[in-house]
């Protein structure tokens, strides 16, 4: 029996006992705790505006392409390019009014500080390379050691071989080729991307499913992946 006035012990959490399992945290928690403490080393890219502009008579080609324009050809590829051939010249105009998610993504590209002048990224579906005009001042700056446009129409490949040789050599490439295809010619190697974005090109994809499950260049898993 304690003394009057002597204080009492605190008491202390029993051991666990030998062979019991410690709880652990679940993969989603832990993949929360991994991008709260990722955030803190992550830097926004420089963000470009981009606004091109259309005219009435370009606004009506394109509307009259898109819906009275015949899709042919015995591959997705033939039915893509079918599509997008007599409208390619005239995509960004009239996409950029259309495609309102775009930008707000294109602001949200981040990564790590140290990285600076070693990002590689690759932007599948890239089309004309329009994405890339976002990203012009990040470009300048000289954040990206490579950028790749992949898209798999021919004419669209085209608009964005001519923008990049214009305005980007040697930092920005174009493949033709399938986003699909983990074995794509021109690819960076797995483990070399630092960025892979996709945006308004998974409704032209049959296979949309396998172009979301995997990436034909996936970053390393040291490296963050914010969603």
């Amino acid at each position: 029996m304690a003394r009057k006035g002597a204080s009492t012990p605190k008491a202390t959490p029993k051991a666990a006992k030998k062979g019991s399992s410690k709880r652990t945290p679940s993969p989603l928690a832990r993949g929360a705790g991994a991008v709260k403490r990722f955030k803190t080393a992550l830097v926004a890219l420089p963000f470009s505006d981009y606004h091109p502009s259309a005219t009435i008579f370009e606004d009506a080609k394109t509307i009259s392409s898109m819906w009275f324009g015949s899709i042919d050809g015995e591959t997705h590829q033939d039915r893509l390019e079918s599509f997008y051939k007599n409208q390619a010249e005239l995509y960004d105009g009239y996409r950029a009014r259309m495609l309102h998610a775009r930008k707000p993504m294109m602001t949200r590209l981040m990564v790590e500080r140290e990285r600076k002048g070693e990002v590689v990224w690759v932007d599948l579906g890239g089309g004309t390379g329009a994405n890339i005009e976002f990203m012009s001042s990040a470009i300048t700056e000289g954040w990206f050691k490579e950028v790749v446009v992949l898209d798999l129409a021919p004419s669209l490949c085209k608009v964005a071989q001519r923008r990049a040789e214009d305005k980007w050599p040697g930092v920005v490439r174009v493949v033709c080729g399938d986003a699909c295809n983990t074995k794509e010619k021109g690819l960076p190697a797995a483990g070399m991307c630092d960025i892979v974005t996709i945006s308004y090109a998974l409704v032209m994809i049959p296979d949309w499913k396998a172009a979301v499950s995997f990436s034909p260049c996936p970053p390393p898993p040291s490296r963050p992946q914010i969603p």
